[in-house]
């Protein structure tokens, strides 16, 4: 029935159906998980395009009373919203750096330093895209933020003509 599911950015994905036949019937009967994974499911626009994608970012500066999912949380805030801690800044092995994935919408390069007052005591803390942005990161079930619950779009699309790329700089 479906063939792949293939990623958009973000919580966007594609999903290749195995046939037109096929697609139509999942969407005219979704099943429960459908319904409980996405929040959207529908045939593709020509409109679509990843508007968001995910990125570890290294969060360095912490102090090691700070050092907590919610802190991180509030720090990711303006890049975006935090999805997931890796497991050895969850059990806290080391406090020089934090690798947090956040789902943001910027295309730039993340490289921030913020000036905090924590505790009355002032830190600079600094937050830089991870040159290491594993596209193999997976989902686990356990531990799915509610932005996971993101858009499907299903069908691959046709392209009826060649489309030329074109670059510009920002």
């Amino acid at each position: 029935m479906v063939e792949t599911v293939i990623p958009l950015g973000g919580t966007s994905f594609l999903i290749r159906f195995c046939s037109t036949k096929a697609m139509h019937m999942l969407l005219s009967n979704k099943p429960e998980v459908v319904e409980h994974l996405f929040c959207e499911f529908r045939e593709w626009k020509s409109d679509d395009a990843a508007c968001n994608h995910l990125c570890w970012v290294l969060i360095k500066g912490t102090p090691p009373y700070a050092w907590s999912e919610d802190f991180f949380k509030l720090i990711s805030m303006k890049m975006g919203v935090m999805v997931d801690w890796s497991s050895e800044s969850r059990s806290k092995v080391r406090f020089d750096v934090a690798e947090v994935l956040i789902l943001t919408s910027s295309m730039r390069f993340i490289d921030y330093v913020f000036s905090l007052s924590i505790s009355g005591k002032n830190y600079e803390i600094g937050v830089v895209e991870s040159q290491y942005n594993s596209l193999d990161w997976e989902w686990s079930h356990d531990r799915l933020p509610f932005t996971a619950k993101g858009g499907v779009v299903v069908q691959e699309p046709s392209c009826p003509h060649e489309v030329e790329p074109s670059v510009s700089r920002a």
